[in-house]
């Protein structure tokens, strides 16, 4: 590698793409030399076609902007392949800011954002000194400053995922690609199609009663990013922007179908849900609205589980899922069996054999015989089931 090109494609590019303020909207230009403006250590590698955010050397913090000003208030669609070869520091970031085009943060894990202001910073960041201070391990943050400048502190974070709880490791000198959309006033961010912020609101015009974009709802929209001691190599390979993208309407990707529960037990319903992000997902029993508490967990997601299921939770479900430009719902019926507690020999019939093989196990000093679950075997026991059998199922 010859880190000196790059080092002098950076300083020929700063010069070239004096920081002049761009007009809202246009035409995206892709990921190509003439349509970036490079700051910092940040360099184009034509032959490769690919923006190079920090090589593999020490103390190097860099930025990198289109020069295309979108604007980003109503939505957007942002979809990038990167690849981090050769070490695994310090990390970079997507960022969307109004300062300008030779906007330019501090080094190392500031990924060459903090100290920007006016910004909304999507990083990935691949170093950890460890806790307290920080994120134990490798994971995507969303930072933004709405008033003064964007801390890389990971306190003052909006939302943070640790990736390799979701299996990724984008370390491992392979592509990746991450999707960041925004529509409806919140925002979506996935890597290798695996959901890493599902749904987080968020207002580029009133955020904390500030503004992070101009009066027109445009801002400047690219990547930056640090090495410190520890270094890698980190590119952009690929890169598209969409500030009106499609809608994909909501549909299903998957179906359940009616079942039987046991009273007592658990159970779990899942099904999957497609379109344009963000997708909000939903329940009904008997045509009311489901949600968290009790003995239910999951309800605005695909994935629903009960536990324990009771009486009340037999009927009519209906499922669905919906986006800004469509919904679909399906349903499936469930029958809750409660057990006949009295059946004693579990036989399926409540018959004299039981009553007798109860008495039996209550007199019987090595048969278990504690009926109403008080921890006591005592003559409650034996008149709380003979109450019970009686009763019947």
């Amino acid at each position: 590698m010859n880190r000196l090109c790059f080092s002098a494609l950076a300083a020929s590019s700063v010069l070239a793409g004096a920081a002049l303020a761009q007009p809202c909207g246009g035409e995206f230009p892709g990921l190509v030399s003439d349509g970036l403006v490079l700051n910092g250590n940040a360099a184009f590698d034509a032959e490769g076609g690919r923006l190079i955010i920090t090589t593999p050397d020490e103390g190097q913090t860099s930025s990198a902007f289109a020069n295309f000003r979108p604007r980003v208030a109503d939505g957007f669609r942002a979809e990038f392949t990167f690849r981090i070869q050769f070490g695994a520091a310090d990390g970079f970031t997507f960022i969307i800011q109004d300062q300008g085009p030779a906007a330019l943060g501090g080094g190392g894990s500031s990924l060459g954002y903090a100290g920007v202001s006016r910004a909304l910073v999507f990083e990935i960041d691949t170093f950890s000194f460890g806790p307290p201070d920080e994120f134990p391990a490798t994971h995507l943050a969303i930072h933004t400053a709405c008033d003064g400048s964007v801390s890389d502190g990971d306190g003052d974070s909006i939302a943070h995922v640790v990736l390799s709880d979701l299996g990724l490791d984008v370390t491992d000198g392979e592509p990746h690609t991450c999707l960041i959309e925004y529509r409806g006033g919140a925002l979506f961010v996935a890597i290798d199609d695996i959901p890493v912020v599902p749904d987080l609101a968020f207002d580029f015009e009133n955020c904390g009663g500030h503004r992070i974009v101009s009066e027109d709802g445009c801002a400047y929209v690219g990547f930056t990013g640090a090495t410190g001691a520890a270094t890698a190599l980190q590119t952009i390979t690929a890169w598209t922007f969409d500030d009106d993208p499609p809608c994909v309407g909501a549909d299903l990707g998957s179906f359940i179908d009616s079942l039987e529960a046991e009273a007592g037990g658990a159970v779990t319903f899942s099904f999957v849900g497609t379109g344009s992000p963000v997708l909000r997902y939903f329940w009904l029993l008997n045509g009311q609205a489901v949600e968290d508490g009790g003995p239910i967990s999951g309800a605005t997601t695909g994935t629903l589980t009960i536990d324990p299921v009771g009486p009340q939770h037999a009927g009519q479900w209906d499922y669905g899922v919906f986006n800004d430009c469509q919904g679909v719902s399906s349903g499936f019926t469930m029958v809750v069996i409660v057990p006949c507690v009295p059946d004693f020999n579990g036989d399926g019939n409540l018959d004299p054999d039981d009553l007798a093989d109860a008495i039996g196990c209550y007199f019987d000093s090595f048969c278990p015989f504690d009926f109403n679950g008080d921890t006591n075997e005592d003559p409650d026991d034996l008149a709380d089931y003979i109450a019970a059998y009686f009763g019947g199922c």
